[in-house]
């Protein structure tokens, strides 16, 4: 039986990943926060442990299987912009690397993240300078350094995560609070909806990170998205339309500066055309699961 391993098995990504891994027939460690055992499975071990805990973590009973590194604190609120919590993430993902590379371990993936490209190093990424980018600045270090100390040991790859929206989101991610917004006819201030975007649902984007584990080649980086980029004004207006088709849309009222991303330097590509990934879920379909 294939093994794969996890951390942040709790997460709202991770929790899928697990479950997604387990219906392609894996046995599946789950390093996960949370003592509660909610998915039930004979194939799946949790393994509740902080971070203060992962230097007790042993691997060497799944060498030759793939860790998909998801554990990561602060990716949203005040946290994101604390430079203790954030380093804390790096040195925690420089650990499990470490742990991977001594139980011989075949591949390690590590969720990055579109907002790694909000650095001085992308000009063509727009985005308010007078804000804190601890978060990004600390995704990108991890990635870096995880990358360059995989290198000779074990196989690595990093999946790029960017707008992935389904049921078990309760974070205050863009999709899932609009829907709720809508459905209760509470008031949300919006951007002028200009800046481009894309949506991958949830099942779509694990079986994309799965295929990632399995097959991405060596040193890869591999955007998670649905491969369809519009302004987010197109896509606040068609959920509109099929939650709430009387909910009034306050374009222009949100008092932030939106970040504007360049699509252009993400290869959203590479995912379908070197894997032959194919999105099954339409973004109206993943919305009506909401």
């Amino acid at each position: 039986m294939k093994k794969a391993i996890v951390t942040g098995a709790d997460g709202f990504i991770g929790s899928h990943l697990v479950r997604g891994l387990l219906e392609e027939g894996y046995e599946v460690l789950g390093i996960q926060y949370s003592k509660e055992d909610t998915i039930q499975n004979p194939n799946y071990h949790p393994l509740t442990k902080h971070f203060e805990e992962y230097e007790s973590l042993d691997f060497s009973e799944y060498e030759g299987s793939d860790l998909y590194h998801f554990a990561w604190d602060g990716v949203s609120g005040p946290k994101q912009n604390d430079p203790e919590i954030q380093n804390k993430n790096i040195e925690m993902a420089k650990l499990v690397l470490n742990k991977a590379i001594q139980s011989k371990l075949r591949k390690f993936i590590f969720a990055g993240s579109i907002f790694e490209y909000e650095n001085e190093e992308f000009p063509s990424v727009q985005y308010d300078t007078s804000m804190d980018k601890v978060y990004s600045h600390a995704k990108l270090k991890a990635h870096r350094i995880c990358k360059e100390e995989a290198s000779g040991h074990i196989l690595f790859n990093s999946v790029l995560i960017s707008n992935i929206y389904g049921p078990g989101e309760n974070s205050k991610r863009f999709v899932n609070t609009l829907v709720r917004n809508m459905k209760e006819n509470l008031p949300m201030a919006l951007t002028e909806g200009n800046q481009e975007y894309d949506f991958i649902y949830i099942d779509d984007a694990i079986k994309a990170i799965i295929l990632v584990g399995e097959k991405g080649n060596n040193r890869e980086e591999y955007y998670i998205g649905n491969n369809e980029v519009k302004p987010l004004k197109e896509y606040v207006t068609m959920i509109r339309d099929l939650v709430n088709p009387n909910y009034h849309l306050d374009f222009g009222k949100a008092d932030i500066i939106p970040t504007f991303f360049d699509y252009s330097l993400f290869h959203t590509n590479k995912l379908f055309d070197e894997l032959g990934f194919q999105c099954e879920t339409s973004f109206m379909e993943g919305i009506k699961k909401l």
